[in-house]
């Protein structure tokens, strides 16, 4: 019997522990207010904004708290939290048109890169194609060169024999002749 109430005991826990863990994690995913999130994003993005769409929307939302904080103070508490949920959907506007800004500016320069690349790889080609004509240009210049000079060799070796000085008399008396014709 104790041992079955043990077991009813560890799966009670068990239980409150998951509903515990499950109700905490629901406190800690809950949603910031509002419009402490539309001052954060105020703060931060006032004084750094350059684009204009973004200046537009966070003059919006400074404007959306303004109405906010009167209808507080005319008692309105409905339509006051409805205008800092529309306070901070201006400023997450702003933010999320910097970003894109930034973004576009990177493409931008992406794009620019892109192109300055595809010129230098045009040029590149240009050149490559340059100086694979001017190798098959010297190619057939050197076969050319050694075509005709392996065609002039044997004239060339006939035409030396023809100019071939006559021998010397030390080489005709080598052969038994004497130098005036009698041997």
């Amino acid at each position: 019997m104790k041992h079955r109430f043990r077991k009813q005991q560890t799966i009670v826990a068990a239980l409150v522990l998951a509903v515990g863990g499950f109700a905490f994690s629901a406190l800690a995913g809950r949603k910031a207010d509002d419009r402490s999130v539309a001052m954060a994003v105020l703060s931060q993005r006032v004084s750094s904004s350059a684009i204009p769409a973004s200046r537009q929307a966070l003059t919006q939302a400074q404007h959306a708290l303004f109405r906010a904080d009167q209808a507080r103070a005319a008692g309105d508490e409905v339509n006051a939290k409805l205008l800092e949920g529309l306070a901070r959907e201006w400023a997450e506007l702003a933010t999320d048109s910097e970003r894109a800004a930034q973004a576009e500016l990177r493409a931008d320069q992406s794009q620019k890169a892109a192109a300055s690349a595809s010129a230098e790889v045009r040029k590149t080609q240009a050149l490559l194609e340059t100086l694979t004509a001017r190798r098959a240009r010297a190619e057939g210049q050197l076969q050319q060169a050694q075509e005709s000079s392996s065609a002039s060799i044997p004239s060339a070796a006939l035409s030396a024999a023809r100019l071939r000085p006559p021998r010397p008399a030390s080489a005709a008396s080598a052969t038994g002749s004497q130098p005036g014709g009698q041997p």
